[in-house]
């Protein structure tokens, strides 16, 4: 017995995705990782993204990851987030 599954790509993700910074508040820490390959949410969405956190008053640190994909950027940043937590636990603020 096969179950027969159909399957239905976007026809565009980023045109559906969309980031909403109205429940952050203001001054909150935040931590973003883009690949420059990433074809699952396109560093154009990702900067719209950070351009909004910023006019909203968040802290954002935002890494640039050259040449990594979706599914390798949390791996490829692990090191800057680290960092990062670590100094934030710290009292400093990048």
């Amino acid at each position: 017995m096969f179950l027969a599954v159909k399957i239905r790509p976007r026809a565009n993700l980023d045109a559906s995705f969309s980031n909403r910074t109205a429940r952050c508040a203001p001054g909150i820490p935040i931590f973003l990782a883009q690949g420059t390959n990433d074809q699952i949410i396109r560093p154009a969405v990702a900067q719209a993204y950070l351009d909004k956190l910023w006019q909203g008053g968040s802290k954002v640190r935002m890494v640039i990851l050259p040449d990594i994909g979706h599914g390798h950027a949390a791996q490829a940043s692990t090191m800057a987030a680290v960092n990062w937590l670590t100094d934030r636990f710290a009292g400093s603020v990048r």
